[in-house]
């Protein structure tokens, strides 16, 4: 990643043999490191000129990423249903149960484990001075079991 090749983006021969050469991965890679570095070097002022420009794409950006959100579950249930369909027989399905099972519990236990060892060690918010009064509202009763859900 230290020698950043120039492209010669005109000519798309040499742009072809580019992306032959690094492949889908290495390009990827590249714009993802360029992408940060630009992020970082350029912020936007709330009160810039193209900060004012920008914003009426918010909303556009925000319905297009609410939409793409709303269709993780679709493809992840898919995958899985299509999956699990081309198991064929029982005996794939049980074994393949089990391996589950085994994963889950596995990456589970080794999560909580290194979760309590690093909050151990580190101690998040220890010390941390929020500014909240002890006489905050907190821990009242509700009248009704719907709040919790309209919280």
């Amino acid at each position: 990643m230290a020698d950043e090749a120039a492209v010669d983006t005109d000519s798309p021969a040499a742009l072809t043999a580019f992306l032959q050469k690094e492949g889908a991965g290495g390009v990827a890679t590249i714009e993802l490191v360029s992408g940060g570095k630009r992020s970082t070097l350029v912020e936007l002022d709330p009160d810039s000129s193209r900060s004012t420009w920008l914003a009426p794409f918010r909303f556009l950006a925000d319905i297009f990423m609410r939409l793409l959100k709303m269709l993780i579950m679709p493809l992840v249930l898919t995958s899985i249903i299509t999956g699990v369909a081309g198991l064929g027989g029982g005996s794939d399905f049980g074994r393949m149960g089990r391996r589950t099972f085994g994963y889950y519990v596995t990456t589970s236990f080794f999560a909580v484990g290194l979760g309590l060892i690093l909050v151990n060690l580190i101690q998040p918010g220890n010390g941390a001075r929020l500014g909240l009064s002890v006489d905050a509202d907190f821990g009242q009763r509700s009248e009704n079991w719907l709040d919790i859900l309209r919280r």
